[in-house]
């Protein structure tokens, strides 16, 4: 299967942007599209598209031409009407909320610390023993937190990268979110201290997240065998990270059980259709995510879509938001990672924004998007 960009066309819905539209409304409006179809098949999961009328749709269309194969392309096809989810639109309506590049004349860490105050961590349940050490050898090594939750279930861990654009993030600021995952999952979590940029730019972040998970995977934390299952999770820039290190795990043999993507920033380029309907903001702005690659100094060119193994990849699960700019950029990764073979999963969460897992948002919202994500590590 191969894809084709071309078969991205958000227009192709038209009057279709309206409530309970039925399945087979939506693959005749699709068929009529691609005139040339002899087989058009378009996932399953409407509900949240159609309640509040927007969202992402996936498919594969079948080409025959005389004489030749057929041909599949898998699809992406979007359609929007712009609104935000209630629980937002109160956070987003402060201007401080949204991501702006940093004035020159700002010292760096008083900008960190601004920033990491306004991530919410949000319920932190009690752990059975969390600990700070530092993992690797040979005079290499990057601080890690563990977390050991009350109910863990045995050699089962999952390496977690937080987000922050590679500038900001901490252990702290995602320490909430660790907890709540390990609660969920009963698993260990091993979130990474990486390097941050630019006072220690590409590949030092790189390095840290690759030197952890791969003393994760040879059983270098107590309590975790050599071999047992490990999954790898990231958010944001974290996601680049986990995604990042996840290929040159599979390039040394080295498979990870899982990898879960949220929001992930992938594309250095900043080149993607959503960061055309989303680069204003709210909160991360086009502008913002260019400075923060900026300042990360990721060679030129350095592309997710150029990896070259990700038939090896392990199933994989990918959590987006509606309204960020990086939208486009994991929904993309996920149609790759189908074509290549990989078990991969993934949902929009509409009406949201990037990083709303650390916005102070009602219980019940941030928990119906959170669980689903910690469901798959599970």
């Amino acid at each position: 299967m191969r894809v084709d960009e071309r078969l991205r066309h958000p227009e192709l819905f038209g009057d279709l942007v309206q409530r309970r539209v039925g399945k087979t409304q939506i693959v005749e409006k699709v068929r009529r599209g691609f005139e040339n179809a002899s087989s058009l098949e378009v996932g399953d999961r409407f509900s949240d598209l159609l309640s509040l009328r927007f969202g992402w749709v996936h498919g594969e269309a079948s080409f025959q031409q005389s004489g030749n194969p057929t041909d599949k392309y898998t699809f992406l096809l979007y359609f929007d009407s712009m609104n935000l989810h209630p629980a937002i639109e109160a956070l987003v309506a402060d201007p401080r909320m949204t991501v702006r590049v940093p004035p020159a004349h700002i010292p760096l860490d008083r900008i960190r610390n601004a920033a990491n105050a306004a991530m919410t961590v949000g319920p932190a349940p009690k752990m059975a023993a969390v600990q700070d050490l530092r993992l690797g050898s040979d005079g290499e090594t990057v601080p890690v937190r563990v977390y050991r939750p009350t109910a863990a279930l045995p050699n089962q861990a999952i390496v977690f990268c937080h987000g922050g654009g590679f500038v900001w993030g901490s252990l702290d600021t995602h320490d909430g979110l660790c907890r709540r995952m390990a609660d969920r999952t009963r698993s260990t979590i091993v979130s990474v201290d990486y390097r941050l940029s630019p006072d220690a730019p590409f590949p030092a972040a790189e390095t840290d997240v690759l030197l952890a998970a791969t003393a994760v995977l040879e059983g270098k934390i107590a309590g975790l065998d050599r071999g047992c299952a490990v999954s790898l999770c990231g958010d944001s820039a974290g996601g680049y990270l986990a995604c990042d290190a996840t290929s040159r795990l599979v390039s040394k043999g080295l498979r990870p059980h899982r990898l879960v993507l949220i929001y992930p920033a992938l594309d250095p380029d900043c080149g993607t259709d959503s960061h055309e309907r989303n680069g204003a903001g709210p909160v991360l702005t086009s502008e913002a995510m260019r400075w923060f690659w900026a300042a990360h100094g990721i060679p030129a060119g350095r592309h997710f879509r150029d990896l070259g193994n990700l038939p090896d990849f392990p199933p994989a699960f990918l959590l987006n938001a509606d309204r960020d700019p990086l939208c486009d950029e994991g929904q993309m990764l996920l149609t790759d990672l189908k074509a290549a073979g990989v078990d991969a999963v993934g949902t929009t969460a509409v009406g949201m924004v990037h990083g709303f897992l650390s916005l102070p948002l009602p219980e019940d919202v941030r928990s119906r998007w959170e669980n689903e994500a910690f469901d798959y590590l599970a």
